[in-house]
């Protein structure tokens, strides 16, 4: 894997690296809306598995049933 990537790299299909910081403003925007955007792709994901029958009997179920001693 590390091959094709650099490969990739090297012919610039990923964009560089950039030269400059970017500013306070837009590195703690940047964060929150990642976190806005996971958190709420998380609760999507949680919610989804106590809907649908099937994703909780495979895999939530298990979740519930794990107490702590």
């Amino acid at each position: 894997m590390v091959i094709p990537t650099s490969i990739a790299m090297y012919n610039g299909v990923f964009s560089p690296i950039p030269r400059t910081l970017p500013s306070f403003k837009d590195f703690v925007s940047g964060i929150a809306v990642s976190f806005l955007v996971f958190d709420g792709l998380y609760f999507f994901w949680h919610w989804a598995h106590h809907k649908v029958p099937f994703l909780y009997r495979k895999f939530h179920a298990i979740h519930h049933e794990v107490r702590a001693y």
